[in-house]
C-alpha cells in the first residue's frame, strides 16, 4: 500500500509474494520451532494490529522439509492474512511469505495462487 499516494486505489492493500534470502542453512528441528513460534508471535504482535498465530508446523514440500508459519492481522483496519514457507537448502535459506487481504472477492483464488508458486518452487542443492 502507498499511503503517500493521493489516489485512493493506490492506497488499498496490496497482496504479495515476497522471498527472502537467508545467507546461512537453518536446521529444523523441535527446538527450533518452539523457539520460532513464540519469536515470531512476539515479533509480528510488536509490527500488527491484532496478530493471531494460526499455525507454526514442519511438513514437506517436494520431499523437503520446510516450515510452514500461517497467521491473520489488522493493518490499517485491512484484514489480512499471511502464510510463509522456510526452506532450508545446504548453504542458505529461503523464506516465502505470501500476503492477501482476506475481504477481497478473489481472496481464495490469490492465496492458491500464491501456494501454486512456492510449490513449483525448484531448488538445487
Amino acid at each position: 500500500m502507498d499511503i503517500n499516494s493521493p489516489d485512493a486505489e493506490a492506497k488499498g492493500f496490496k497482496d504479495s509474494l515476497n522471498i527472502v534470502t537467508i545467507n546461512e542453512p537453518i536446521p529444523l528441528n523441535d527446538e527450533l520451532v518452539k523457539e520460532l513460534s513464540t519469536v515470531l508471535k512476539q515479533q509480528y504482535e510488536s509490527m500488527f494490529e491484532k496478530f493471531e498465530l494460526e499455525n507454526i508446523e514442519v511438513t514437506t514440500l517436494k520431499d523437503k522439509k520446510v516450515l510452514s508459519v500461517k497467521g491473520g492481522y489488522t493493518v490499517m483496519n485491512y484484514k489480512a492474512k499471511m502464510e510463509q514457507t522456510l526452506i532450508p537448502a545446504k548453504n542458505e535459506s529461503l523464506v516465502l511469505t505470501c500476503t492477501y487481504e482476506t475481504e477481497k472477492a478473489m481472496a481464495d483464488q490469490i492465496i492458491n495462487a500464491c501456494r501454486e508458486s512456492v510449490a513449483s518452487l525448484v531448488l538445487s542443492e
